[in-house]
């Protein structure tokens, strides 16, 4: 490849490997494949693409012929959420989920009454509470979790 930042050198590069995997279509998503691999280039330095940031999916109800680039964000599993779109929002992705750390064996908590049992359950929720006004603290709009989100965690969203 003697550029790595021109459109159609990367077509053809990508037409084999859409192929592959598309066959029939590879001609229709090699543009907007390599239209999108230009769009997460660094702007300086040497042409490197990441697969990372490059996702084809198919949304049902749709053909083919009606692809098209969205920049952003890409979900393939359905989200549990109340909100259905913002602008220039900061976004916070953990890749985990958003719950009070479970106790390890080794980790036991010894409680001799239910009041400790009330107590520690109090803590769980202070400290919950601390660590998602952390994050509203930096004007976090957005929060993605790649877990569960803890039922304690809800009324401090």
């Amino acid at each position: 490849m003697d550029n790595g930042r021109a459109q159609e050198e990367l077509e053809r590069v990508f037409k084999p490997v859409l192929a592959a995997k598309c066959l029939g279509i590879q001609d229709m998503l090699v543009t907007l494949v390599a239209k999108e691999s230009l769009g997460t280039m660094p702007s300086s330095g040497k042409a490197d693409i990441s697969m990372e940031s490059v996702h084809v999916a198919k949304i049902l109800g749709g053909k083919i012929s009606q692809s098209h680039v969205i920049h952003g964000f890409l979900a393939l599993c359905s989200l549990e959420t109340t909100l259905l779109s913002t602008k220039d929002a900061k976004i916070v992705t953990f890749r985990c989920g958003i719950e009070a750390s479970a106790n390890k064996a080794k980790e036991t908590v010894l409680m001799k009454n239910a009041n400790d049992m009330k107590n520690n359950k109090k803590i769980e929720e202070k400290k919950m509470e601390e660590i998602i006004k952390g994050i509203a603290y930096y004007s976090v709009k957005v929060c993605v979790a790649g877990g569960s989100v803890s039922e304690m965690v809800l009324p401090f969203i």
